[in-house]
């Protein structure tokens, strides 16, 4: 047996034996009693079996008064405490097991007072406080009301709850906030839930959500404690109806910014390699600033926020690779590579490797241009900033990781629900049942709704003054009346049933009959700039419009804000009276804040100034006394040192701080009265002396942070001033079009401008937040178009996602929430964009009432195929990991959803070379695939010869991933699309190519099983849809509610399901082939064409200054032209794509 064995057999042997009454508890056999239980692997059985025994808990009980000495308490009774913090402990009879073990302790009071005194004296160490500060918590959460009042009262004592709240142990800072929490919420006469209630779990989380920092702090992310969420059910529980609007906002911030952290939190994970190899990493840095003031003159007037300033111990590499030493040079390259150190992006301040604080970065390039660069970074919340303020000025090391959560994203949405106090349309939102009642529109247009009730179908040209003739089928028109007569309404399309016409209409609508202002939200500035285009080719005047955000399309930017600001902007005099003066206070404010700043920067703490502490800080007096130099003895006589000369003021600090006893006055009362002070050991005396110093800091850093409060505040209305041009606008146009996310950006202006209508496109894949922060308080009719049948809001968090089931349902829309509730909606009925072959998929799974529009008739087959739908068939065995880890897509395989199939990217870039040679354009086709792994594999294989095109979407998914450098995603690219099939939703191509990706014996198909997801990947194309895929893995796939068995039989029975490719020659109809692999598609159709003869099917024209190869289908037969003959170059030729479709054969042969 090895030593650590023989050792427990022995404690087990102990324990048994005193449990027993084999052998007493005496001051020898206390300390190993005690460690044979916390040493036990089995808790819960090892604590029964103590219960169980006659004398169990008194005897447990004797063992902890057995020694009372520091050493014993940071010792054995930390370790005992810290194994009975175990969560199995706690679940034991609910609690009651842990309640009768905790009250043999601490009644009576014998071991408890004692750690209270040392606690108090600074005697306890780490262990020892973070022992101490579990067992107050757990006693007032466990123990009676009545009971637990003492233990309360602890809470309100700054001499207990002081030193857990300035730990280092980020665990005791925790506990420290629960207890003073738990005792708060006994003073309201709330119910005190330990699991379910808000607050308490660390520094940053309260009850009251308004008072929770967006930005997290160190504490927050590592807390282990689960957030505070309500399920969503719990907003149709009658119980909550009277405060049913507080909770809901409340909830909303909750589920939101635990989304956002859950991201944050995957990135600081420390197993994660993925993430962190990616991250910039800055270390050596030291703290030059700590307030920030910019170069840059243009930038003093406005938009600058307190922060500090880091300075760089070195140059960063992405200068020294380029070789760039001017300042001008360096500048012009931060402007061009706006990626790097992102405005606004997240970057962790570690000090000493300890995480401080979660800050944002200030991009002054002009600091950044420095050799070596200065940094500006940006700490949100009080406590945050004291905190790093405290740690920086002490620091040994000071390290920045930037990490890439996009928390620009989150954080005016939050912010916006934060500023809510009340919601627009309640009745619809929150209270909405079967029992109710739609509520009409205040003011309907009645000549318009009077006429299409007259004549559903009749041409709109002339009283909408459209340009062309518009006539709608039976479910338009009932969805543009329930737009224009409805408070809420709900318009569901389809795909391609024209959602956005629909939109349009009621826009151009409501603006030529109704004196109202609309503002128009999409969730993306792709769609928006669509939509925003549709309403100016509908007719509405641009003059009318305005679009918010920097992004625009060449047609939108002459909508933008800032394009209108040149034009119409303008201050007022008392716009620049009111500036002069908030100038003027925000120059004192910068003196003061300078002078208090550096003040702190160059504080070196004096033993005068600890004494001044000791002396007005209350738990600290006894310190004060003890230090305080008697100038006389007790007989009057005048006290002096060996030299004849009094005693230096600070004689008794420095003896005590260096570890020594009182020296001359070692018999003097001032010494005999705190005796325990002067037995405190080195190493407490230490712990205290630096207790008090970060306490003066803390009162230093304070006083910082109270100036930078009122100096944001100031320059915050500053900004409110010079945006008054921007309230001018908003106030005089009557569409307002902005993304969600600008929504709440621009919250007070939109306000102040009183929209009446909120019309929402694409509203199905839109979180529910983001339309409640759309909302403003002049709102008085809300219009949702979307489709609940399609994606659902993008969630990062899958815990909060309705597909698991919890009852958080963050990626559950408004529009498909109220869907489920039987709010009334119209659904569009008739498609205008997929062949029939093609929606008689969706038809099958989703839509079964859809129609196809006679348009959609008689369309041309896809060329060179014999069959419009396809899916081709194959076993090959998607990548694992192993080859992953091999290969370029190292950070793929880590992510664990990434997936690739190296086969389907090789049959992938044949088919489009196939189509290619057929005389399909690349604007005609798309790629498609559920994966990045995958859309990365394809995009590198197509960029071979032609770089895609990649939707902004998933270029910014690829570089968060880790899939594609940052700078590669902005090279001007050729037009060939590839996109994730959740980021072509809205979106439609000719020909859609989808790689299925997954094919593996288990049978995993991950979120492919989610019918949202099929239904897109089904709808997206118009006249030919070939996907490549293993169906087997699909129909045999153990999801819930798959839909692929129902769909792979369908498309069996029509014989849609192949090998290979199902080709044919378009000039020799009767030769046609399969071709299942890369290899077939040179073998047996060469060039595109086919065997049967050679030359006309590789005929390859010239001309005098260009030579292209014209695709076989765009010739003649051979029987028709008896000679070759030039002919004209077409426009757009096959290689436009960028695939080389040149054939050696065949101009050898020429």
């Amino acid at each position: 047996m090895s030593s650590s064995e023989i050792r427990t057999a022995g404690l087990n042997k102990i324990f048994h034996a005193i449990i027993k009454g084999e052998q007493a508890v005496t001051p020898k056999t206390a300390p190993r009693f005690l460690e044979s239980i916390y040493t036990q692997n089995d808790r819960p059985a090892c604590l029964h079996r103590l219960i169980s025994a006659p004398n169990g808990l008194s005897l447990l009980q004797r063992s902890m008064w057995c020694d009372l000495s520091p050493t014993f308490c940071n010792g054995h009774a930390a370790k005992l405490l810290d194994y009975l913090s175990s969560p199995d402990i706690l679940a034991l009879g609910a609690g009651s097991m842990l309640r009768d073990i905790l009250k043999a302790m601490v009644e009576p009071p014998i071991f408890w007072d004692n750690l209270v005194k040392l606690l108090r004296e600074g005697k306890l160490n780490e262990e020892g406080q973070l022992g101490f500060a579990w067992l107050l918590c757990r006693v007032i959460h466990l123990f009676p009301s009545e009971e637990s009042g003492p233990f309360r009262d602890l809470s309100r004592d700054d001499a207990i709850i002081k030193p857990l709240l300035a730990s280092s142990n980020p665990n005791t800072r925790n506990l420290a906030q629960k207890i003073q929490h738990r005792a708060a919420i006994h003073d309201t006469g709330a119910t005190l839930d330990d699991q379910a209630g808000p607050g308490g779990r660390h520094d940053n989380d309260f009850v009251d959500f308004r008072t929770i920092s967006i930005i997290p702090t160190a504490d927050e992310i590592r807390s282990k404690e689960p957030a505070f969420i309500r399920p969503s059910n719990m907003f149709e529980d009658e119980g909550t109806r009277e405060n049913r609007p507080g909770l809901y906002l409340d909830n909303q911030f909750r589920l939101l910014r635990e989304d956002m952290l859950h991201e944050i939190r995957e990135e600081l994970r420390p197993d994660v390699k993925r993430k962190q190899s990616r991250n910039l990493q800055l270390t050596g840095l030291t703290l030059i600033d700590v307030h920030y003031k910019p170069e840059d003159d243009t930038k003093k007037r406005r938009g600058v926020r307190w922060g500090v300033v880091l300075h760089c111990a070195r140059d960063f590499w992405q200068f020294q690779k380029e070789k760039l030493f001017k300042p001008l040079k360096r500048k012009k390259w931060l402007q061009e590579n706006r990626s790097f150190l992102k405005h606004q992006s997240v970057a962790c301040l570690k000090v000493d490797g300890e995480l401080v604080a979660l800050t944002t970065i200030e991009r002054d390039e002009d600091l950044l241009a420095r050799s070596p660069p200065d940094i500006v970074l940006h700490i949100e919340g009080a406590a945050s900033i004291i905190r790093s303020l405290i740690k920086l000025k002490a620091a040994s090391s000071i390290t920045l990781v930037q990490i890439n959560t996009a928390i620009f994203a989150y954080q005016p949405i939050l912010k916006a629900i934060q500023e809510m106090r009340d919601i627009p349309l309640e009745q619809e939102i929150l209270f909405w049942s079967n029992q109710s009642q739609q509520q009409p529109r205040i003011a309907i247009p009645t000549r318009i709704v009077n006429s299409i009730r007259q004549t559903p179908s009749q041409n709109l040209q002339t009283l909408l003054q459209l340009s062309k003739a518009v006539n709608l089928d039976d479910s338009q028109s009932a969805s543009l009346l329930e737009g224009l007569t409805k408070t809420v309404s709900l318009i569901q399309g389809p795909p391609g049933t024209g959602k956005s016409f629909i939109g349009a209409l009621l826009a151009k609508a409501l603006q030529h009959f109704a004196d109202q202002k609309i503002l128009v939200v999409c969730y993306t500035n792709h769609a928006l700039d669509q939509f925003l285009e549709d309403l100016m080719d509908i007719g509405i005047p641009e003059k009318f419009m305005v679009r918010l955000g920097g992004k625009s399309t060449d047609r939108t930017k002459r909508l933008a804000l800032q394009h209108r600001h040149i034009r119409e902007g303008k201050l007022t005099r008392d716009d620049w009276s009111q500036i002069r003066l908030l100038e003027t206070k925000i120059r004192e404010l910068d003196q003061s804040l300078r002078i208090t700043a550096d003040r702190y920067q160059n504080t070196n703490i004096t033993d005068s100034e600890i004494m001044d502490f000791l002396e007005f800080d209350t738990p600290s007096e006894e310190f004060f006394e003890a230090f305080s130099v008697p100038t006389s003895s007790a007989d009057g006589m005048t006290t002096v040192g060996r030299d004849g000369k009094g005693f230096n003021r600070f004689y008794l600090l420095r003896r005590w701080r260096d570890g020594r006893n009182a020296g001359s006055f070692t018999k003097h009362s001032v010494a005999v009265d705190a005796a325990h002070i002067w037995e405190m050991s080195p190493p407490a005396r230490n712990a205290k002396f630096v207790e008090w110093k970060e306490a003066i800091l803390r009162e230093k850093a304070s006083s910082v942070q109270q100036i930078t409060q009122e100096y944001d505040r100031a320059q915050r209305e500053l900004d409110s001033i010079f945006e008054s041009k921007d309230r001018q606008i908003l106030g005089s146009v009557r569409i307002i079009g902005c993304t969600t996310t600008a929504a709440a950006m621009y919250r007070d202006r939109i306000n102040e401008a009183s929209p009446d209508v909120l019309l929402v496109e694409e509203a199905g894949e839109i979180m529910e937040c983001h339309i409640l922060t759309a909302l403003s308080r002049s709102v008085k009719q809300l219009i949702l178009i979307g489709d609940h049948k399609q994606l659902r809001p993008k969630v990062q968090n899958y815990e909060l996602t309705m597909e698991k089931g919890e009852g958080y349902d963050l990626n559950c829309s408004l529009f498909e929430r109220l869907v489920l509730k039987n709010y009334p909606h119209t659904t569009l009925l008739q498609q205008h964009r997929m062949r029939p072959e093609i929606s008689a998929l969706v038809r099958l799974l989703t839509y079964p009432d859809l129609k196809d529009a006679p348009g959609t008739q008689g369309r041309d087959d896809v060329r060179g195929l014999r069959s419009n739908v396809v899916f081709i068939q194959h076993s090959e065995r998607e990548d694992d990991n192993a080859e992953l880890e091999r290969d370029i897509d190292k950070e793929a395989s880590q992510n664990g959803s990434s997936k690739r199939n190296q086969h389907e990217v090789s049959m992938v870039l044949k088919i489009l070379r196939y189509l290619g040679q057929q005389g399909y354009h690349s604007d005609e086709i798309v790629i498609l695939t559920p994966y990045l792994g995958q859309l990365r594999a394809l995009q590198r294989a197509l960029s071979k010869d032609n770089d895609p095109v990649l939707n902004d979407l998933d270029c910014h998914d690829l570089v968060r991933a880790g899939l594609m450098d940052p700078e590669a995603a902005k090279i001007a690219k050729k037009p060939i699309r590839i996109a994730t099939i959740d980021n072509y939703q809205g979106e439609e191509s000719e020909i859609v190519i989808v790689s299925l990706t997954r094919s593996n014996p288990e049978r995993k198909i991950g979120f492919m099983s989610q019918e949202q997801r099929v239904n897109v990947l089904l709808s997206r194309a118009r006249l030919g849809l070939i996907m490549i895929g293993n169906s087997e893995t699909f129909l045999q796939a153990k999801a819930p509610n798959n839909v692929w068995p129902k769909l792979i039989e369908h498309l069996k029975l029509k014989g849609y399901i192949c090998s290979g490719l199902p080709v044919r020659c378009e000039r020799h109809p009767t030769r046609t082939a399969d071709l299942k692999t890369p290899d077939d598609f040179d073998q047996k159709c060469p060039d595109g064409g086919c065997t049967a003869d050679w030359y006309w099917c590789s005929f390859i024209m010239q001309d005098a200054s260009l030579s292209i190869e014209v695709s076989p289908n765009l010739r003649p037969h051979e029987d028709e032209m008896p000679a070759p003959v030039p002919r004209p170059v077409p426009s757009r030729p096959p290689s436009a794509m960028g695939v080389s479709f040149w054939s050696t054969k065949c101009m050898s042969q020429l």
